[in-house]
Parts: C-alpha cells; structure tokens; sequence
C-alpha cells in the first residue's frame, strides 16, 4: 500500500500527480520495452520486413506518445480540462496498441516461437492495464469526484493484474543458466513484467540475475547468498526501495553492494535522497541497454574492487594478528624492545636472559623538545600524547636507520645508545650523523603538526661516549635491557645546554669520529657533578660517508626597539626557576631572540624564564630562553635565544619584530 507518507508529499493534488504519473508509467514502458526487445530480435533474424516490423514499430511509436503525454500532464492546475484531453488522446493511443498487437497476433506471428508470441501478449496486457487505469483515474466524473478518487488511489492498479499478463520462462525467479563464481545481479520490482524485462536485458548481456518483489524480500536473499549488484524499484509495497536502501547501507555485511535505483518516479527530490543515501546511480524505466550495460560495467568494476580490498584487509588482518601474537610474546618475554638487534642478540645468547651487565664504551645520545612542558599546559591530553607520538614515530624512524638501539622512552626524551648490544667501529660517527638527519627530520615532524594544527616544537640533542653498564635489569617478572652511569647522566647534561635545532658532543664523541665534522662553535662548561670544565662542540654536519649537512646558521639581525621593554626573568637550575626575580629591558628583539640589558650577567648557557610586561605593568605569559652571549659588562648586556615563547608572547615580539632598524 502506497501512502503519502512514503512520497513525501502532504498537498493531496501534489501526491496524486506523482502517484499517477508513476503508475501510468509502468504499462506504457512495458510497451516500449518489450516493442523493442521485438525489433531487436527481428534485426537479429535479418526478418526486418513485413507487416510484422511495420506493426511494432507503430506500438513503439505510440508507447512513445503516450509517455510524452504522461511527462506532460499537470493535474495540479487543471484537472478537468486537463484531465478531458488527457482521457480522450490516452484512449486514442491506447486502443490503437491494442489493436495492432490482436492484428499481429492473428496474422503475422504464425509460425513463431512462442516467446515471441508471448511478447506480442505481453504488449496487448500492458496496454489493456492502461486503458483501465485511464478509465479509472479520467473517468466522467465532476472535478470534485475526480480529485476524490485521485487523492484516495492508493492501491498500484498494477499489482492487482499481474497474474493476467503471461510471461515467458526468461522471468523466472532464479536464471536458469547462473554460472558458479560469475557475477550475480538482484532485480528488485514490485511488477513482475518489470522484473521480467530487465531480467531479459541481463540475459542478453551475459549476466546471472534473481528477483525479489519488494525491498523486504530483496534484504533477506542479500543475507543468505551472494550478490555482486542490486537493480532495484523506488515505489513497492511493504518495503519501498528507499528504505530497503536504507537497510542495505547500515548493515556491515552488505553496504559494501552496489544498488542502482530503477524507476519511472520523475520527483527528483527521490532520485537526490537516494544518491544521498548511497544509491551507486539512478536509471530511468526502462532502460536504455546501451546505457545500463554501462552502468552495470562501472558498478561491477568498483564491486571488484573493493571485493579485492575486503579480501587484502582480511589477509591483512590475519597477519596482523599473528604479528600481534609475536610482538605480545616479545614484549612478554623481552621488555620493551625496539631493535630487532636486542631481540636477536637475546635469543642467539644462552645467558639472555639472565640479570646483570657489562661495562663497556657506548655512545650515548639524549633528544629532548624545547619547552614541550609549557606547551602541554596548554593543549588536551589527547592532543599531547597525538603530538608524542608523532615526534617518536618519525624520531625512531631515523635512529633505527642509522643501528641505534632505543634505550627508553622518557617523556618528550629519547636516549638511544649506539654500541649496544653490538659495539661497531663507527658507533660515535654514526650517533652524529643520526643527530643531524633528526634536526632534518622535525621538518616532517612540524609538517604533520600543522596539518593536526597543534604547535610546531623544536628538539636539542646532546651526544656522549664513555664506559657505561649495559645488560639487563629487573625481575623474574620482567627484564628490561638499560644502560647505566655517569656518562649517561652526563649525555643529559650536555642537551641541557641545547637550544632547539642544536647538536652538542662531548670531547670523547669528537675524538671517537673518524669522520670530517663540521664544527660550528666550541665552549667550555662545568655541568653538575664533573669536578672541572669540559669542552662541548655544536656539530653542525658530517662528512666522508654519511655527508649529511645541518643548514649554515646565521646570527640573529635583531631589531633595536625605539623604547626598551620592561621584563623580569628567573634563572632556571635544573627544572625550577629561582625563587629571586631579576629586573631588565629588552633592547633589541627578533622572534626567535633578543638582547637584554639587566643588573646581573648570567652565565652563558644559562637558562631563563622570562615574563614580558605590559603598559599596565602586568606579566604577559613566559618565555624561555637560554644566554648564549655576553655582550657588555657595564652596564651588563647579554644576548638570549627563546627555547619556548607562549602564544601571546609570540604576537608581542612578531610586532616589535617588525619594527625599527636592523642591528
């Protein structure tokens, strides 16, 4: 049962056209259809000439003018007269169908086989449904009547004489000749002779095909068996071709089956929401073959298609799932091991897995982001571990490149050993040069962040060799392969002295090279707990084998502020900043530096928080920053380069940049 609720309509005259149109539609394109299906087979039987051609070709034709009548009819604004030229040409036509195909049969389809004589019926049925649909939708009624039996015609007329139109074996429920393995279509259609012309074009083009006669019937076969396409109606009982849609689309066993949508509805409003809904195409009834053929071409392929891509995931997925199994065990059994080189020297090792260690000479290197701290006290949670992730996910990328052993995750820090559990000849040059592809590296890193639009980060890298304790420690429970000692605590202090984009070695790293270094700057530093100043190199490349270069750094062209701007700052020891605040002017400015002028000159290498003031003489938000120079004693002046600048900060110096002369 047909409703208003299922066309969407609520203007009774608005349905009642929609409605008519369409059951008018479906006796009219059987006449057009199966003319010329006939036609065709005559070309095929070189039996073009006769009475029996001629005859067609005027059902045809007139199949073609009562459609251009139907497109044309506009109840809405003229039922009466319109209604009256409509009754009487639709008669006209009609009765002119019908007595063609009663002479054609009588006369010219002696001898004929009888699906071709089947097919002449089939014409004479349709046009007998329409000339009763016209009588009951144009009768002689007065306007009022008429709109009564327009608004209240909701029963198909063409459901009810199915059973009068014989058709031939071709319209079976299942094609007889379905090949194992071939490709399957479902035809979908509430009027069998719909079903019936459709299934016939399928057959011609080589395709095995079922039917189902609404969309209920059409989902419950998608279930038990497999189909490679659905050809289905809009307009059907029970369950219309929208809601079938509907269901194929949110169940996962079948949304991946494509459905054209086949029917003589010209509410284009149905045809978008069905596009909308997932609908591969639409096509109007009844086909063009050259145009379904196609069609059915281009759905077939993207169903092959993505039959291919289920299967690779399904592979996929079973591979994965071993190597789930694998990695669980591994980790199960080994700790958290990212080098396939740990695993193996485990494995092949009898005493593997037992507690305890080794001193020996190993590369350390330390990589830490530059004010990561400050910028997670700003974003989500969820966005701190994404940018995490990122930055360890291309980061481990470049060390396992270069044979580096990832000794721990510590935050925002990696410490990676080169020289364990192989020691190499080339561990330090090759820790350096996988120092430098890093730096290289948070390019892509910066990349990937702007395209999530989380903040860009820079990293320092400080590199160290030494004797270290290596091996594994832990419990029966879990062993974890580490290293230990004070050249690992000192690799830490020598990033501390990193500003982003930096590299700096230690002397024993520099003398481990057996490769041309390119370095940019030498200093001496006394870090926490080593007795004497040790000399520290910022490496800006290498060369021989690896040739791999950091870009030449260029000192900062500051801009000299035409009023300096008031800051206080703190000296940072370890992770705290100093309880005592010192006061100071910013001179000269850039967005990655500045030069201060202050009551104190802090060491180089230092590091700072400063905040910035306002007009108001309130703080704005703080920046980091590390000294790097010390310009003038009296008055002290030294110069600063920004490890972390907060947001507002950012906007602040972005301004002052962009003012005043270069120094």
């Amino acid at each position: 049962m047909t409703s208003s609720e299922d066309t969407g309509g609520n203007h009774p005259d608005s349905y009642s056209v929609s409605f008519i149109r369409h059951e008018l539609k479906t006796p009219i394109n059987a006449v057009i259809g199966y003319s010329e299906m006939l036609l065709e087979d005559l070309a095929e039987s070189d039996d073009a000439a006769g009475g029996l051609h001629a005859g067609i070709e005027r059902i045809r034709a007139a199949g073609h003018e009562m459609l251009d009548l139907v497109n044309d009819l506009k109840l809405e604004t003229d039922l009466d007269n319109r209604g009256s030229r409509f009754r009487h040409a639709g008669l006209r036509i009609t009765n002119s169908v019908i007595d063609i195909a009663g002479k054609l049969l009588e006369e010219a389809c002696e001898g004929r086989d009888v699906a071709f004589t089947s097919d002449i019926k089939k014409i004479q049925s349709a046009g007998k449904l329409l000339l009763s649909m016209i009588e009951s939708f144009f009768g002689t009624e007065t306007q009022s009547d008429s709109r009564s039996k327009l608004d209240c015609a909701v029963e198909p007329l063409s459901h009810s004489v199915d059973h009068a139109i014989p058709l031939s074996a071709s319209s079976s429920i299942k094609n007889a000749e379905h090949e194992p393995g071939g490709q399957t279509i479902l035809v979908v259609d509430d009027y069998e002779m719909n079903r019936d012309l459709l299934s016939r074009q399928l057959t011609k083009q080589g395709y095995s095909y079922e039917t189902a006669c609404n969309g209920r019937e059409a989902i419950e076969m998608m279930r038990l068996r497999r189909f490679d396409l659905v050809l289905m109606d809009v307009i059907m009982p029970e369950m219309d071709g929208i809601q079938a849609l509907k269901e194929i689309k949110k169940d996962p066993e079948l949304h991946h089956i494509p459905v054209i949508m086949v029917s003589t509805l010209d509410d284009m409003e149905k045809i978008v929401q069905c596009i909308e809904i997932g609908a591969e195409d639409y096509l109007p009834k009844p086909p063009d073959p050259v145009l379904l053929k196609a069609r059915l071409g281009a759905c077939l392929e993207k169903k092959r298609l993505i039959d291919q891509e289920i299967e690779s995931q399904k592979r996929l997925k079973k591979l994965n799932e071993a190597l789930d199994v694998r990695n669980r065990f591994i980790r199960k059994t080994f700790g958290r091991y990212l080098s396939d080189e740990i695993v193996e020297s485990i494995l092949e090792t009898p005493e593997g897995l037992s507690l305890g260690g080794e001193k020996r000479s190993v590369t350390v290197m330390m990589s830490d982001l530059r004010g990561f701290t400050s910028i997670a006290e700003r974003i989500s949670p969820e966005e701190v571990v994404a940018m995490i992730n990122i930055y360890l996910e291309v980061m481990t990328s470049v060390i396992m490149k270069y044979n580096g052993t990832i000794g721990d995750f510590i935050g925002d820090s990696i410490l990676a050993l080169f020289g364990a559990p192989i020691l190499r000849d080339d561990d330090a040059v090759r820790a350096v040069a996988c120092a430098v592809e890093m730096q290289l590296a948070m390019k892509e890193v910066n990349r990937r962040n702007r395209g999530a639009s989380y903040p860009e980060v820079a990293m320092g890298i400080g590199i160290n060799t030494g004797n270290v304790v290596v091996g594994n420690i832990g419990c029966s429970e879990r062993v974890k392969y580490s290293v230990m000692g004070r050249n690992v605590n000192l690799s830490s202090r020598i990033e501390s002295y990193t500003v982003g984009g930096q590299i700096l070695i230690s002397a024993t790293t520099l003398e481990s090279c057996h490769e041309d270094l390119r370095i940019d700057r030498q200093m001496e530093v006394m870090p926490k707990g080593v007795k004497e100043p040790i000399a520290i190199y910022e490496i800006g490349g290498v060369g021989g084998k690896f040739s791999i270069y950091l870009p030449e750094k260029k000192r900062l062209r500051l801009t000299k502020l035409k009023q300096p701007l008031p800051v206080k700052f703190a000296i940072i020891e370890g992770k705290n900043a100093g309880a005592r605040p010192y006061e100071g002017a910013i001179l000269s400015s850039h967005r990655n530096g500045a030069e201060i002028r202050a009551g104190i000159l802090p060491e180089v290498l230092t590091n700072l928080r400063i905040c910035l003031h306002d007009n108001a003489g309130e703080t704005s938000p703080e920046i980091f920053a590390k000294v790097t120079e010390n310009v003038a004693s009296d008055p002290p002046v030294f110069r600063v380069h920004y490890t972390y600048v907060s947001p507002d900060a950012d906007s602040l110096l972005s301004e002052i940049a962009a003012r005043g002369p270069k120094v």
